[in-house]
């Protein structure tokens, strides 16, 4: 796994003293020749949860490997339909799955393989694009409630609860993602598009 530069390409995070609890983070790194790497990190609508997109493009089929690092102290193991972080004491600290989407079937769950502290998939691809989506979560109370309200489909992902509701088109980009706060329950034409980093 190369360590380089990451070009900012969306940052959109809540003004102090905001309600809104939406945060939007993508960043775009090329360290591997012929291939370009998006990951998207999306959280506001289901406190506790967080949304990563990984998007990779290449004009040519490749063999993709997928590591999701946690912090000293944490170790990983499995757990339905995913895995889990676990403190020192035993604790569970983070729930993680991770879907990749298919144009015929669209969310595909996709098998998790634990490392000491890392979750890593692989999956080879022909094609110009392939997305993953990873779901990271707080406690094992909220993940049936996130779990009812995230819709992985093709070419969208719908995501709602108590704070508001996001909506992404996919390939991501500034104006793919639409945000409604919950407290402001805007009709749909009133959705506030996200803008791009500067």
């Amino acid at each position: 796994q190369r360590v380089g530069a990451v070009d900012v390409l969306i940052r959109d995070l809540p003004a102090p003293g905001e309600s809104s609890r939406k945060l939007v983070l993508q960043g775009r790194s090329r360290l591997y020749e012929g291939v370009e790497h998006r990951r998207t990190i999306l959280s506001g609508p289901a406190p506790g949860s967080v949304l990563l997109v990984d998007e990779a493009s290449s004009g040519d089929g490749h063999d993709y490997g997928l590591h999701l690092r946690a912090a000293q102290g944490l170790t990983a193991s499995s757990a339905p339909a995913g895995g889990r972080w676990v403190d020192e004491g035993g604790g569970q600290v983070l729930e993680v799955k991770l879907w990749r989407i298919d144009k015929q079937a669209g969310a595909l769950p996709v098998p998790l393989r634990v490392g000491e502290n890392t979750f890593q998939a692989s999956a080879s691809h022909r094609g110009e694009q392939v997305t993953w989506v990873w779901l990271l979560q707080t406690g094992s109370e909220q993940a049936a409630e996130v779990a009812e309200t995230l819709d992985i489909s093709e070419g969208t992902i719908r995501w709602s609860g108590r704070s508001g509701a996001l909506q992404v088109g996919l390939p991501v980009a500034a104006d793919t993602i639409k945000w409604a706060p919950a407290s402001a329950a805007p009709p749909p034409h009133d959705e506030r598009e996200i803008a791009p980093a500067e």
